[in-house]
């Protein structure tokens, strides 16, 4: 079962903060062809551009940490994980609220812990898709 964790730290100042709190949300489901993971958010302070997400595998679970840009800081971001072949695909996205927002980047911390690691899986993909289309960030074999 998928456990999706979502927690905001101060982004922007308080409009930010006021508009990221209104976008966290809670599930406890794995839909069809997904693989349990746990993902975590919250608004981050950075660097820009941020680095590529960095990838840790243990025997029993694979950890994503990385950074989503989105236009603005309006938006909910929710991630979950997949296996297409012998891939772990992890999808970070990141959905408009279309609602009257501060004009500044949004910058989103995430972790998604897949558990247990998926058996075949010999590669991984992260895709992030910033609500104004989906990119590849990065894709490499799993130790």
């Amino acid at each position: 079962m998928a456990f999706i964790h979502l927690r905001a730290i101060r982004l922007l100042g308080l409009s930010a903060a006021i508009a990221l709190a209104s976008s966290l949300a809670c599930s406890d489901a794995t839909a069809p062809g997904q693989t349990p993971s746990t993902f975590t958010i919250e608004a981050a302070n950075g660097a820009y551009p941020p680095s590529p997400p960095t990838v840790h595998v243990t025997a029993s679970a694979v950890t994503v940490d990385g950074t989503l840009i989105t236009a603005d800081p309006c938006f909910t971001v929710s991630g979950n994980a997949s296996t297409s072949h012998d891939t772990l695909v992890v999808h970070v996205v990141g959905t408009d609220k279309n609602v009257g927002c501060v004009q500044s980047l949004g910058m989103w911390h995430y972790v998604l812990t897949v558990s247990p690691r998926p058996s075949g899986a010999e590669a991984i993909r992260v895709e992030h898709n910033n609500g104004k289309g989906s990119s590849v960030v990065l894709e490499q074999p799993l130790p």
